[in-house]
């Protein structure tokens, strides 16, 4: 099937399996590849089992960042740090928590999203960090990188600090869904709620590949019927 589905020849079906990873910043997509129009029943199955394998994986990388970073909220220690705006020792703990996951970034900031110390100095002083402290599962964008996020809040008043951790997504990202699914995957982000305006994040597809999937999925976000999208790359 691995060869079936790379060579995309014929009409293309493009299964996008919407992951709400995005609130104000973006909406990302995996974007699962078939190749034919009259693909079999087999490859539907194997299909449908593969997008099932990649949500659980979405919720197990969640539940791990979730589970190093909730400790931090319950430290007497880091919330005295926290508190006291010891961003030294407030950005040392976090560095070291996302170092147990291999977590791309890990920071705090207050409940206006002002940053107050980061596991990173790649964040300006000017970037937005509302988005944050808007819910528990989120995305971001960081300079041209998407970030998947879990956010926790320190306490239950609207005027607490919130710790927030979390992975990129990119070519390795998707490579990685890609060898545990055995589909070949594309990660993409849309802003806007009519998700238009779609460009790449990673894919474990070839350049060229990966370029047609973009603009047909750019197609099919624009309302055109997925199978007159896959008529135009003929």
């Amino acid at each position: 099937m691995g060869k079936h589905l790379r060579t995309l020849r014929g009409k293309v079906i493009a299964l996008t399996l919407l992951v709400v990873l995005g609130t104000q910043v973006a909406t990302v997509m995996a974007v699962l590849i078939a190749a034919n129009r009259d693909i079999d029943n087999r490859a539907q199955e194997e299909l449908r089992d593969g997008a099932g394998i990649f949500a659980k994986l979405v919720t197990n990388r969640a539940d791990i960042l979730y589970k190093v970073a909730k400790p931090l909220s319950e430290d007497a220690a880091f919330r005295q740090a926290l508190d006291e705006r010891d961003t030294e020792s407030v950005a040392r703990e976090l560095s070291a928590r996302a170092m147990l996951v291999d977590a791309d970034i890990a920071l705090a900031t207050d409940a206006s999203g002002e940053l107050i110390a980061s596991s990173t100095n790649m964040l300006g002083t000017n970037q937005d960090l509302r988005v944050l402290t808007t819910g528990q599962h989120t995305s971001i964008r960081f300079g041209n990188d998407v970030y998947e996020m879990i956010n926790i809040p320190l306490g239950a008043s609207a005027e607490t600090d919130w710790i927030s951790m979390g992975y990129v997504l990119n070519d390795t990202v998707a490579q990685k869904f890609a060898s545990v699914t055995g589909l070949e995957m594309t990660l993409m982000t849309a802003t806007g709620d009519d998700l238009r305006g779609i460009s790449l994040l990673g894919s474990s597809l070839s350049r060229d590949e990966r370029n047609i999937i973009v603009e047909t999925s750019a197609r099919i976000a624009a309302g055109m019927d997925p199978l007159k999208a896959a008529e135009m790359l003929r």
